[in-house]
């Protein structure tokens, strides 16, 4: 339950308008609707420091749990999903978040 009160924090202090300014300037948007849209990936990202004993699965599960909750259902992608989302978003909006 800590657990996901840290990921419901992390969407609450870092909206979704932010990230996807960041994604806008680094015209790394998906071209195409995805499981794992690119604002995800970034709260993924972030989330993925927050939890560094856990592995891709386990923090995906909890940012697909949290954001359910606020009605954006996603469902928990593998780890070759994430991987694949990763490349494809890139690092500039992740630095530019941070």
């Amino acid at each position: 339950m800590t657990d996901l009160v840290a990921v419901g924090a992390l969407t609450a202090l870092i909206p979704r308008q932010f990230l996807d300014a960041a994604i806008a300037a680094h015209e790394c948007r998906e071209r195409r609707v995805r499981k794992l849209r690119a604002h995800v990936v970034v709260y993924l990202l972030i989330a993925l420091c927050l939890f560094p004993d856990d592995d891709y699965e386990e923090v995906a599960e909890k940012l697909t749990g949290v954001l359910a909750f606020a009605g954006l259902a996603v469902g928990a992608p593998t780890r070759g999903a994430v991987t694949q989302a990763r490349r494809r978003l890139g690092a500039e909006p992740v630095k530019e978040v941070f």
